[in-house]
């Protein structure tokens, strides 16, 4: 097993926005800290900027990127994945507190490193993610309808705020996995 690092396996969930990514340290970090390499994951998976506040909850206690400050989180570049998740752990994370994106990251399994094989990865997804900003689960419904509807004036201005690419239903797994693999 010499050379071969453990990883952690996650799944990360939205609705109308699943990706299935696997995590894990490499170089000479096996755990990844979950308020660097992980939260580095979930933003490149997602296709968001880290332009927000975020936070991880495990059981009891709430780790963010400013510890100590008003919210009263643990510091979470001292806390690493495998020292605070085992396998079937629920992790809570929540991105943009204004918007609320509520995400639900399991520890699926503790596993040796396949030779060859280029982590993160992302191995599944369905749907496009929702664009930074676009105001929670509700807004993005929302924005999904009005793109889906009838052309208009709204419509219009909403093509051009997501960008006139912009697919609700397509998952790109080769976007997805470059956007990762710069993490």
């Amino acid at each position: 097993m010499r050379g071969r690092k453990l990883t952690q396996a996650g799944r990360i969930g939205l609705a109308d926005a699943r990706h299935l990514v696997e995590l894990l340290g490499t170089g000479d970090t096996i755990d990844p800290e979950i308020g660097g390499r992980v939260h580095r994951v979930i933003q490149a998976a997602m296709g968001w900027e880290n332009c927000h506040m975020h936070a991880f909850q495990i059981g009891t206690t709430t780790y963010g990127s400013e510890p100590d400050g008003e919210l009263g989180h643990a510091d979470e570049t001292k806390a690493r994945l495998a020292d605070v998740a085992r396998v079937r752990t629920r992790i809570g994370y929540e991105y943009d507190f204004g918007d609320g994106w509520e995400h639900e990251l399991v520890v699926e399994a503790r596993a040796v490193a396949e030779d060859g094989k280029t982590y993160p990865a992302c191995i599944a997804g369905q749907g496009a993610c929702p664009p930074e900003d676009s105001g929670g689960a509700w807004g993005f419904e929302r924005l999904k309808e009005i793109l889906a509807g009838p052309p208009g004036a709204e419509r219009d201005e909403m093509r051009e705020w997501a960008g006139d690419d912009f697919d609700a239903a397509r998952f790109d797994l080769a976007a997805a996995n470059a956007a990762v693999a710069e993490v």
